[in-house]
């Protein structure tokens, strides 16, 4: 009797041994199947990322370029305005003459920003107090309560780090007005 029940069992063993090899032969096709599906997906999807990359990238370069030179401009604006203000300082005092507030503010605003003084334009005005002998825009006959207005500007394009007509033609200026001292 033992014989029968010792078949019994070496059958359902062959039988589980050989839906395992079947398992394990279905589960390594499949594998490969999924293998080289993700290989053709892989190569694909390196295509993609590089078609995607050609037309991102020169969009992102633009907009930090951009962003570099709307950067330089507003720095270039401040220097601006602040050589203009220290301009005005220097011409409201007495025995200032135009050629030397005209130097001090090419000078300051061509080592702050980086320019040459020849693109640099000064203007100075002189509106005389009431009764003032005051004659023309010259700073050596202006007298106490005069208005004394000086105008800095410069070409965007002699400062701008990167070459464009996007600001061509565009000047960056200021003034400052004070009462002559």
């Amino acid at each position: 009797m033992k014989r029968p029940m010792q078949s019994a069992k070496s059958s359902s063993g062959v039988r589980k041994h050989q839906r395992c090899a079947e398992e394990r032969h279905a589960g390594e096709q499949h594998a490969e199947e999924q293998h080289s599906w993700e290989r053709y997906n892989e190569s694909q999807r390196s295509g993609a990322a590089l078609v995607e990359a050609a037309l991102v990238l020169p969009v992102f370069f633009m907009a930090i370029v951009g962003i570099v030179e709307f950067g330089r401009g507003m720095m270039v604006t401040q220097l601006v305005t602040n050589t203009a203000r220290e301009s005005a300082r220097q011409a409201i005092l007495d025995g200032s003459t135009n050629a030397s507030v005209t130097n001090f503010a090419k000078t300051s605003l061509a080592g702050a920003a980086s320019a040459d003084a020849a693109d640099i334009t000064v203007t100075i005005g002189v509106n005389p107090a009431a009764g003032s002998a005051a004659s023309g825009n010259q700073l050596n006959t202006t007298e106490a309560y005069d208005l004394i207005t000086v105008e800095v500007a410069i070409p965007y394009n002699k400062i701008s780090f990167f070459t464009g007509n996007y600001l061509g033609g565009k000047t960056l200026s200021a003034s400052a007005t004070m009462r002559h001292e």
